[in-house]
Parts: C-alpha cells; structure tokens; sequence
C-alpha cells in the first residue's frame, strides 16, 4: 500500500505534487530521510534546510531537490 492523497484534496491542481521540508537534511539522519523519500516518491518536491553546524555538502551530492542554506 503506497501513499495516497486524501479524497478531499486529490482533485486540486495544487495537490498534483507532494511538497516535503527538511530541516537538518545535510546531517546524516535527515540525508538519509530526504534520500529515502526521494527513491519512494520520484514525483515529490524536497526542499532541505540546513545551517551546516553538523552537516556536509558531501552528504547531497546525489540529492535531486532544493536545497536552503539557512537557520530557522
């Protein structure tokens, strides 16, 4: 079983893409989380947020969304 849309919000034009936001996507759980998501949902928009305290580039280089260097 996959994930769905709810039946309320399937038909708008808004709700084509599921849009994720990760803080911390750089450190190594959320890589790893944003990596996994990718693989499952090919369609999603991902956008990472990281300050690189912990973080590294090396972490995203096979990472295909957007990414924000920045602090919340």
């Amino acid at each position: 079983m996959g994930w769905r849309y709810p039946e309320r919000v399937k038909d708008r034009p808004e709700s084509r893409y599921m849009k994720i936001f990760i803080t911390g996507g750089a450190g190594f759980i959320g890589m790893n989380l944003a990596m996994e998501i990718q693989k499952r949902f090919p369609q999603a928009i991902i956008t990472i947020l990281d300050n690189f305290l912990s973080g590294k580039w090396l972490n995203l280089k096979e990472f295909k969304g957007e990414f924000i260097e920045g602090d919340i």
